[in-house]
């Protein structure tokens, strides 16, 4: 016979090893002004990336803030220019100028590596989430299969359905689905018994 797979057997996924982060991002670019007076005006930003944020200091010295989770991508406006815009989830784009080549591919391939890093920080923080949610309600669900196959055909057709959805779980969305459905089969079960 075949190895059933770790879905199959309601076997769950190991969790990740813990990431590395990317290093810190420091240095200076020219931003672009968004001000209606002061179109393509391009101006000298400090700038850096540190807990999970892309800091640029305003020309009136204040700390403004984009978090890397809100970038959903980056572009390369032109090579020539050594121009790149960060566009945000929001809708927001932020125009930059670094200074040279290697400037620019410092900023664009770090912000990069900072991107998918927060990328799968958030991946791994929702598989946790899953297999917390899994771990939960796995031993009542045994409980409630053992039991259902105890009361005959209508029982085991419940049975398989939890067994079944116990497996769903493993995969992203999965767990509020079993979670749902099992909190179903349970009133069923008390609905049978009364």
């Amino acid at each position: 016979g075949q190895a059933q797979s770790d879905v199959e057997t309601g076997a769950l996924v190991p969790a990740p090893s813990p990431l590395e982060p990317p290093p810190p991002l420091e240095g200076t670019l020219f931003k672009k002004s968004g001000l209606p007076a002061g179109p393509g005006l391009f101006q000298l930003r400090s700038v850096k990336v540190r807990e999970e944020a892309l800091e640029y200091i305003t020309g009136k010295g204040e700390v403004r803030s984009i978090g890397i989770r809100e970038i959903s991508k980056l572009v390369l406006q032109s090579a020539e220019r050594f121009e790149f815009s960060v566009h945000t989830s929001a809708g927001r784009d932020f125009r930059f100028r670094a200074n040279s080549t290697t400037t620019l591919s410092y900023w664009m391939v770090g912000l990069q590596q900072h991107m998918d890093y927060e990328a799968q920080k958030q991946r791994n923080d929702q598989a946790a989430s899953i297999r917390a949610a899994v771990s939960a309600v796995q031993m009542p669900a045994e409980a409630t299969a053992a039991s259902l196959a105890r009361r005959g055909r209508h029982g085991e057709a419940n049975a398989a359905r939890v067994a079944g959805l116990q497996r769903a779980a493993t995969i992203p969305g999965g767990a509020e689905i079993f979670r749902e459905t099992l909190e179903s089969v349970q009133q069923e079960v008390t609905a049978f018994r009364q």
